[in-house]
């Protein structure tokens, strides 16, 4: 970005000096260079000829000079303000898109979420087919049930990172790792064309992977969701509605409920870690939360 203009200031023996400026940004407004044209003085009115001119040209210097340092000094408290999160005191803070493996993690998620692959899709079908007009909470509660006692654990050899698609854990006849199981659960709650995300938590010891879906930013409608939940589930899987509550208010007021599968219903209990690096599907996007803060109303 080019940014062309011209000051003014008094020098020494107060004439008005116009001196042109031209100023290059990048495309997010960060400095680059800054270059000075010509010089004019527009009023000489007050010139006076006693004052020698050396004297002048310092001067004029010096005001030059301490105009750059206003320049400079302001692209720096712009470049601060710009990059600083507006964010509320408790909400997980992004973690640096310079942090590659992050990165990278990410889009590896994006990639294994292929709900577009034919074989993703035709499963998903296969499972509401006969639910088709219940309410989306329902096809969840449905869905996790089915997954969670289908599914054959299987950890992976010598501790590697599974990379299967969605598609080829469906081919495996739904056999993997928990990071598996959420790659395939959040497939099919993306399908269903709802909000989730993939958490992988941490303590000192190991690491835990589960998906989580987005219920509302609303108190209410969250909590009428869970309440619609705990009674199919109650009705339908002879579960102890304390026991399928579990749900997460994050630092921007958003209410998830844990799909883990360590739990053969939705909204089981959280696996207890320091900290948890979530990575959010929809929005692109990955945080740190370092404040676990788990309910079961």
């Amino acid at each position: 970005i080019k940014v062309e203009g011209t000051f003014q200031n008094k020098n020494h023996i107060e004439q008005t000096v116009e001196t042109e400026y031209t100023l290059y940004l990048d495309r997010k407004f960060n400095f680059l260079k800054l270059d000075f044209g010509s010089s004019s003085i527009i009023d000489s009115s007050k010139v006076l000829a006693s004052k020698p001119k050396r004297n002048y040209e310092k001067k004029a210097k010096n005001s030059l000079r301490k105009f750059v340092y206003l320049i400079i000094l302001g692209l720096i408290v712009f470049a601060i303000i710009k990059n600083t999160p507006n964010q509320l005191p408790s909400t997980p803070l992004d973690i640096p898109n310079s942090t590659s493996n992050e990165l990278s993690t990410l889009n590896k998620i994006k990639e294994r979420v292929n709900v577009e692959d034919p074989v993703t899709q035709n499963f998903y079908n296969s499972l509401v087919v006969n639910i088709s007009s219940e309410p989306s909470i329902i096809k969840i509660a449905y869905i996790h049930n089915y997954l969670a006692t289908k599914w054959n654990y299987l950890e992976n050899p010598n501790n590697k990172e599974s990379d299967k698609k969605a598609s080829e854990i469906i081919q495996s006849n739904l056999t993997g790792n928990d990071e598996d199981f959420a790659i395939l659960i959040a497939s099919s709650i993306k399908s269903m064309g709802e909000r989730t995300r993939i958490v992988y938590g941490h303590n000192n010891s190991e690491e835990h992977t589960y998906a989580e879906v987005y219920l509302s930013n609303n108190k209410e409608k969250a909590l009428s969701l869970i309440n619609e939940l705990m009674e199919f589930e109650t009705t339908n899987f002879s579960i102890d509605s304390q026991n399928i509550t579990h749900y997460r208010i994050d630092g921007n007021g958003e209410y998830w409920l844990n799909l883990d599968n360590s739990s053969n219903y939705p909204g089981g209990t959280y696996y207890h870690s320091i900290t948890d690096t979530i990575f959010d599907i929809e929005k692109n996007t990955y945080f740190e939360s370092r404040t676990f803060e788990e309910n079961n109303d």
